[in-house]
């Protein structure tokens, strides 16, 4: 997700709500932190150590999926076999999950980015899980994060035009009694994004090459 310059943010859609007492805040709260850390939604990835040529690689790719390893190999003072023998670990590791090109996006069509904060119900785990498996399922939402403060989930949508938004997006998810309601934030002009990763090695191995 990257930066944007100014945002018009409106609150669309706000389901009635009943009146709650302590108990029922509480009941929530305890639902949704066991939702967050259930196990059966956290993916437990081990972190793979990585040592500092395994850093510069990934700095490399990241600014070049495209490059050669026999290039790539050079750069991290590595014989071709070996940064080869990295790159797949790397991948087979989880540390690089693929490969893809970044499109400019008014360029294919898609001139509006929208941020939208959703809350939803949190009387049962279902609301969430059929949230979560809604926006999967939607090729215009490209990011989906389960956030703290005033709402729920922050969700980064890429479509044509507002019309387009409101008839899509929104129908299909206003039509899950999942959601209590969904603010949104429009871009208006992009400085950054999908920008590479700061890479570190904090987490730093030893390994032969």
């Amino acid at each position: 997700m990257g930066a944007f310059s100014m945002f018009a943010y409106s609150t669309l859609f706000s389901a009635p709500q009943r009146s709650k007492g302590a108990k029922d805040e509480r009941d929530e709260a305890n639902i949704w932190h066991h939702w967050y850390f259930s196990d059966r939604k956290m993916d437990t990835l081990t972190r793979m150590p990585l040592d500092p040529i395994d850093i510069t690689i990934l700095r490399e790719v990241q600014n070049d999926a495209r490059i050669a390893n026999i290039t790539l190999a050079d750069r991290v003072g590595l014989s071709p076999s070996p940064c080869s023998r990295r790159v797949k670990l790397l991948e087979e590791g989880g540390v690089i999950e693929g490969y893809r090109a970044i499109l400019n996006r008014p360029a294919v069509g898609l001139g509006l980015t929208v941020f939208a904060g959703v809350r939803v119900e949190r009387h049962a785990q279902d609301h969430a899980d059929a949230f979560v498996e809604a926006v999967l399922s939607m090729p215009e939402v490209v990011a989906c994060h389960l956030i703290s403060g005033d709402v729920d989930f922050l969700i980064e949508v890429v479509v044509p035009d507002m019309a387009t938004y409101e008839s899509t997006i929104l129908r299909q998810l206003l039509a899950l009694k999942a959601i209590r309601d969904i603010r949104s934030s429009f871009a208006m002009r992009s400085y950054k994004a999908d920008g590479a990763l700061p890479l570190s090695p904090i987490r730093v191995a030893t390994r032969t090459p």
